[in-house]
């Protein structure tokens, strides 16, 4: 009988185990290395986590391809997608109804699919406009990881990326085809920039281009957002000349936009809507008889090339630049007339404003992708009315609370500790300026401001973790020592 010697299949796995562990270990702890090293990491990782979401959920959606009611064309504001393909520069040129960079993007698009007979042209250009969203989630979210990581540490950075890129609100505008998504990026990255240059490692010239972003992208962030700017950079204590290039770069966009706006419709507005946000937001209804003697004296004469380019809807046309232009002025007068009124009525504006602000962000509109998340209920709960105002108060103490941590430093002169004390108020600057402006964001009862709270969800929800994080680790560690 012949004896064999060599190892069984499971003496040999046995041997080789503790080699294959300590194989894989090593492995698994350079890529982790290299994972958090590269901050590319992040952002792919958050753009394959929602196109995979995306992939599994668009059956679900009644055209396969939309996740929401709405498609880029069905919007109020958007000029046909056909025109936009056919006469770019022209179409362009002459929308006043809101800012371009949304229709530009279409526009760019547009230039470039060649859908097959059995898709529309809107189909083609919404798929692609999908993919820019998700690459500016990506980019966003590897941002907030990045900003995170400096105000904390690299493991709890990870943690609020993960939380942030599962968020309903988040998924649900990065599947609506308008410019919330836009605006409430290049809003949390302009702010990240402004808070890099206090670090002395931002760049002056990123800020203005970001800034110039949502100029072009979102009505509300008018042209004096650039004197706001400045306020925030001169408490920042930056040098006169950087502040010189933010003014010049940003009039380099602002300037020429506005004055086409004015010498074409009348107005120093990106949007011809803001005569009608005027009477909104103190309830004014002219009378038809106020109307046509308004319009008998209006000396302006709508130009008849943009007839050419309105799109068929009834927004970017020649009625609405009109009534704009009269809603203002007697608006106007209103304030110079009954001013006690008007007070009272934006009052009420406020408070109306104040209340919608409040409520779920990723409950604006049914979304087919959204609307399965298992846990979309609970961060509905938790970043909605009451609980999302104490969340806020909350982060705020935490944030004041570790003012003495961030402040050590040989100089405690009543000098050192105010300007220390301005360098951290400027920052809240640009988030109080978009408050302000949702604040008074109505057109009478009509408001959005679920959705328009999304354009500081991102801030808010940095905020108040690295804040809380940062003071229940210094209280922890105190404990620890003692």
């Amino acid at each position: 009988m012949t004896t064999s010697y060599a190892p069984t299949g499971r003496a040999w796995v046995a041997r080789l185990a503790p080699a294959l562990r300590l194989t894989l270990a090593h492995h698994l702890r350079a890529a982790l290395a290299a994972f958090r090293r590269a901050d590319a990491g992040i952002f792919l990782v958050s753009v394959v986590w929602l196109t995979a979401l995306e992939m599994l959920t668009s059956a679900r959606a009644p055209d396969g391809v939309h996740f929401q009611a709405w498609s880029s064309e069905d919007l109020q504001q958007t000029l046909p997608i056909a025109m936009l393909r056919d006469f770019p520069l022209r179409s362009l040129y002459y929308l006043h109804i809101q800012p371009p960079l949304l229709d530009t993007v279409r526009a760019v698009i547009a230039q470039f699919v060649h859908p097959n007979p059995n898709t529309s042209l809107v189909i083609a250009v919404d798929r692609w406009l999908y993919i820019v969203q998700i690459l500016l989630f990506g980019f966003t979210s590897m941002r907030m990881y990045q900003w995170a990581r400096r105000l904390t540490d690299r493991w709890f950075a990870l943690v609020l990326w993960l939380a942030w890129i599962v968020h309903p609100a988040a998924l649900a505008y990065t599947t609506l085809l308008d410019s919330t998504l836009l605006s409430s990026c290049f809003i949390f990255l302009f702010c990240y920039e402004l808070w890099r240059l206090q670090q002395h490692d931002g760049s002056i010239l990123r800020l203005a281009i970001v800034g110039l972003c949502v100029f072009f992208t979102r009505t509300a962030f008018q042209w004096y957002y650039v004197p706001v700017t400045v306020v925030a950079l001169v408490m920042s204590q930056l040098t006169w000349r950087r502040i010189a290039v933010f003014v010049m770069v940003s009039a380099l966009g602002v300037v020429p936009w506005l004055a086409k706006q004015k010498l074409l419709f009348g107005t120093l507005s990106t949007t011809t809507f803001s005569g009608y946000h005027q009477a909104g937001i103190i309830w004014y209804y002219p009378t038809v008889e106020e109307l046509e003697a308004g319009k008998r004296q209006l000396d302006y004469r709508y130009p008849a090339a943009a007839k050419q380019y309105e799109g068929g809807k009834i927004y970017n046309t020649e009625i609405v630049a009109v009534n704009n232009l009269l809603y203002a002025k007697l608006s106007a007068q209103q304030w110079a007339t009954q001013r006690s009124r008007c007070i009272d009525r934006v009052w009420r504006s406020m408070n109306q404003n104040y209340q919608s602000f409040w409520g779920p962000s990723s409950r604006y509109m049914p979304n087919v992708m959204v609307d399965v998340l298992p846990w979309r209920r609970a961060y509905d709960w938790l970043f909605s009315g009451a609980r999302y105002r104490w969340l806020l108060y909350i982060g705020t103490l935490a944030w004041i609370a570790g003012w003495p941590v961030k402040w050590r430093g040989p100089d405690r002169s009543p000098k050192a500790v105010l300007r220390r004390l301005r360098r951290e108020l400027a920052w809240l600057i640009i988030p109080s300026f978009v408050f302000a402006t949702c604040m008074l964001a109505n057109r009478y009862g009509w408001v959005e401001n679920n959705r328009l709270k999304f354009f500081l969800d991102p801030l808010f929800f940095l905020f108040v973790a690295t804040c809380s994080y940062n003071v229940v680790k210094a209280a922890c560690f105190r404990f620890i020592r003692r």
